[in-house]
């Protein structure tokens, strides 16, 4: 097992540790599936931690606890920005063998809502214009305190855990109803009268001239 980046004060100091957020899947990806974790807002995802129990009595992180830390005040950290109010709706236990020895794993499902609590750490995940970006995952409480993770961002498409920032499907949804209403509108615009001036004689040609005050009104 590899030194997982902790967080909290430390951040993401590589210390030896054999608890943490082991990885993310979504809701259609068995644990047992080792593949990158791709979810948008809204959408449901487990993330897999070893040894939470670990980590909660560990004296070094005791102190930093908030009163009430139990496991459904848990709340994802999404590059280091706690989503208040996403609290896990279910859980499962499993074992988990490594040259460390036999942990005990925990599975918490978390649906990415954006609460009014959550608005401010959602605003600053979301404030960059591309469709993917690859991020750091934990799980931790409101105060701040959070538990290590291996869940670390990499370079391409191989990053554990994924957020889908602006949907493909949508976004080619929108460009298709702009481009087509552009298309209608120059189509219109050359067979009809909506941007030519009716208030004066027809040109030579046959047809109106156009209105710039039309023109401007359409845009």
């Amino acid at each position: 097992m590899k030194p997982a980046s902790v967080g909290s004060d430390l951040q993401t100091s590589a210390v030896t540790t054999t608890y943490g957020v082991l990885k993310a899947r979504d809701d259609d990806t068995p644990r047992d599936k080792d593949v990158p974790c791709q979810v948008k807002r809204g959408e449901g995802i487990w993330i897999d931690v070893l040894d939470i129990d670990d980590w909660l009595r560990d004296p070094k992180v005791v102190p930093r606890l908030p009163q009430d830390h139990g496991t459904n005040r848990l709340v994802p950290f999404i590059n280091g920005n706690p989503l208040q109010g996403v609290y896990p709706d279910k859980s499962e236990y499993y074992e988990y063998t490594d040259p460390v020895g036999l942990h005990i794993g925990r599975s918490f499902h978390f649906i990415l809502r954006r609460t009014a609590t959550s608005k401010s750490s959602w605003d600053k995940l979301l404030n960059r214009p591309v469709f993917v970006r690859p991020m750091e995952l934990s799980v931790g409480f409101e105060n701040g305190e959070r538990m290590p993770t291996w869940v670390v961002p990499k370079t391409g498409l191989d990053s554990p855990f994924q957020l889908i920032l602006i949907p493909t499907a949508r976004f080619l949804a929108g460009v298709a109803v702009i481009v087509g209403s552009f298309i209608l509108f120059l189509i219109l615009a050359s067979s009809t009268d909506i941007i030519r001036d009716t208030t004066v004689a027809l040109r030579p040609d046959g047809l109106r001239p156009y209105s710039l005050a039309r023109a401007q009104m359409a845009f």
